[in-house]
């Protein structure tokens, strides 16, 4: 009867296989991996937002300026008051506005990017953690059962020390395979049909001798 697979991917080659380690360091270098990708993510967000910021801050301080150099030069033309230079101070506003939201625009696109990209980073770790037991499993039932035929012979040497074991011929009524067994002590059949064996005694040496004379 085969073995039954192993359950637990920790220990898929047996408590104390020293192959179990590297169930462990795949697990490790995943980990590492998704926190590295994690931290690498985390950075380049503070720096958007930093620079987010900075840039805001920027068009804050120079809005102004934009316009007072509009008035200086619709006063020297004589424009102060007329429409073109309301015009002119609607289009610096658009302009700065419009400013404004692609810094913006292009924050929330980085934090997008960032989000997906770690809800990504999340579903590689938890699959790699799934096919790092599936593979140890496989792995550890696969070298159970190459072990399985060592162990069962082993066995028989333990059960049958110094003997050797003999197959007959194929499996019979009830799927008993015909074997003999010699063993310092004696020997055994099984399964098959038995031979008769006629051992000499003492007694019937004598018989025998009567006979001949």
């Amino acid at each position: 009867m085969a073995a039954a697979p192993p359950t637990n991917p920790a220990e898929a080659f047996g408590a104390g296989d020293p192959r179990n380690a590297q169930y462990f360091q795949t697990l490790a270098s995943l980990e590492h991996q998704y926190n590295t990708t994690l931290a690498g993510d985390k950075e380049k967000l503070a720096s958007s937002r930093s620079n987010a910021l900075y840039q805001q801050g920027l068009l804050g301080e120079k809005e102004p300026g934009s316009y007072k150099a509009n008035e200086h030069r619709a006063n020297a033309g004589g424009l102060l008051e007329s429409g073109v230079n309301a015009e002119r101070r609607g289009t610096i506003g658009q302009e700065y506005a419009n400013k404004r939201f692609g810094v913006s625009h292009g924050l929330q696109e980085t934090e997008g990017s960032i989000t997906a990209n770690e809800q990504s980073a999340k579903e590689s770790l938890e699959s790699g953690r799934a096919n790092a037991a599936n593979t140890a499993l496989s792995e550890g039932y696969k070298a159970l059962l190459e072990r399985e035929p060592n162990d069962t012979a082993a066995a028989s040497r333990a059960a049958n020390p110094g003997g050797v074991r003999t197959v007959e011929g194929p499996a019979g009524p009830g799927g008993v395979v015909p074997y003999s067994e010699k063993t310092p002590g004696g020997s055994v059949k099984v399964g098959g049909v038995a031979r008769p064996q006629i051992r000499a005694t003492a007694a019937n040496r004598y018989l025998t001798k009567s006979k001949g004379r």
